[in-house]
């Protein structure tokens, strides 16, 4: 390959494949795609399109230290781990219409194609859930309904948590239908909402007598910074103050049903979030609508860890999760572009049933059993965490913060 870019209107890359690593300088292109993804997982660059795409991209890491200059929107060193200026959620750059672009989320999903390691098998694992009680928010599409299939066919009641009443049902309705289990319900839950989570807890505290499983799956992202009704960030709330404060409202359920579990569904993108509590009310504001995404993460691994310590003896144990690269629904919140090209790499990424293989493990395995305050990867290996996610003193301020934000330390 040549050295010649061609030229043209906001193609600022700079001859890319320098950037990489590889290609130009005696590297093959596969060397150079994989330091691609290396120096892009370090820098957090914002600007290619894939990279800005949400929890089912699965694409942009970064860290929140040292300097990078971002090539491909002309911003000079930045003390923010090289992100981008903050861009309206849903719009791309003008390079991303250069073909080459094409090219690269080809090359991009053959990469992920190719590292994609081999996973735990939920169909090898004979975990009978008969006479337990599961919940799975996020439950009418993507990993969510995978899960709560998964837990169907182990013949647990299984309450699917849904915002949506006409798309929980049709979820609910599918679910029975392939599992041959009749007990399968839809409650509904909107987990931006407070009120909606404390109605929601509420109805399972007084028809359910057990909770031996709760996942929290549900999640959003490529939403605009906004605050709800209740003067909470939308996402921050949907993602992680909702789950937060559903938890704590299920926990002596679930105590008295010990052993039980609470998995929590995060990404591998919280290395590249920022545990600051003022984003949960909007007194500061991410450095973009990625980054929020990748917040909301991060504290959903704090928020296990610190809970973990406090459940210590009592047989409910808590831990999260990174589902990896997974195709999924979370993508209609961007722009036909984005969705376009990622639709060039579905083909080479995980579906949803792959998807929610992790968070099955934790949900069931016997390998998991007593373990609890870990991360688990995408292949359902313990790994650790971000430096900033195993920070306990972190854990302990964002938890104490959110419980004065959902009204539980009153």
């Amino acid at each position: 390959m040549g050295r010649a870019v061609p030229a043209s209107p906001g193609w600022n890359l700079q001859w890319s494949l320098h950037c990489w690593n590889g290609a130009g300088r005696g590297h093959s292109p596969p060397a150079a795609l994989g330091s691609l993804s290396s120096r892009l997982r370090t820098h957090g660059c914002c600007c290619l399109p894939l990279l800005c795409a949400p929890a089912a991209v699965e694409l942009l890491l970064g860290d929140q230290e040292g300097t990078a200059w971002c090539h491909g929107c002309g911003a000079g060193p930045t003390s923010s781990a090289g992100l981008c200026p903050p861009a309206t959620a849903m719009e791309l750059p003008s390079f991303c219409s250069h073909p080459l672009w094409f090219v690269l989320a080809l090359l991009l999903g053959m990469l992920l194609w190719a590292t994609r390691r081999r996973a735990w098998d939920p169909r090898k694992c004979p975990t009978d859930l008969t006479g337990k009680t599961v919940i799975v928010t996020g439950a009418n599409s993507g990993i969510g309904k995978c899960v709560a299939m998964d837990l169907a066919r182990r013949n647990a009641r299984t309450i699917l948590a849904c915002r949506s009443r006409e798309r929980g049902q049709a979820a609910a309705e599918e679910i029975r239908a392939a599992t041959g289990n009749p007990n399968v319900v839809l409650r509904l839950l909107d987990s931006s909402s407070l009120a909606s989570v404390r109605a929601f807890a509420r109805e399972v505290l007084r028809e359910e007598k057990r909770l031996d499983v709760l996942v929290n799956n549900a999640g959003v992202t490529g939403l605009p910074f906004a605050l709800t009704p209740e003067g909470l960030e939308r996402t921050f709330a949907t993602n992680y103050l909702g789950p937060f404060l559903l938890t704590n409202l299920l926990l002596d359920l679930m105590k008295a049903s010990a052993p039980a579990r609470i998995v929590t569904v995060s990404s591998f993108r919280h290395s590249a979030g920022t545990a600051d509590c003022r984003f949960l009310t909007g007194r500061a504001r991410p450095n973009s609508f990625d980054h929020i995404y990748n917040s909301t993460k991060l504290m959903n691994v704090l928020h296990t860890a610190e809970m973990a310590q406090r459940l210590q003896g009592t047989g409910v144990t808590a831990n999260s999760l990174n589902p990896g690269v997974v195709s999924t629904g979370i993508m209609r919140n961007f722009s036909l572009v984005v969705r376009g090209l990622f639709f060039l790499i579905s083909p080479f990424i995980k579906s949803a049933e792959q998807g929610a293989v992790s968070t099955i493990y934790c949900a069931v395995s016997e390998e998991v059993s007593g373990i609890s305050g870990k991360y688990f990867d995408s292949d359902c290996s313990l790994t650790l965490p971000s430096a900033a996610a195993r920070d306990a003193g972190l854990a302990r301020k964002l938890w104490e913060e959110s419980e004065r934000l959902t009204g539980l330390s009153s």
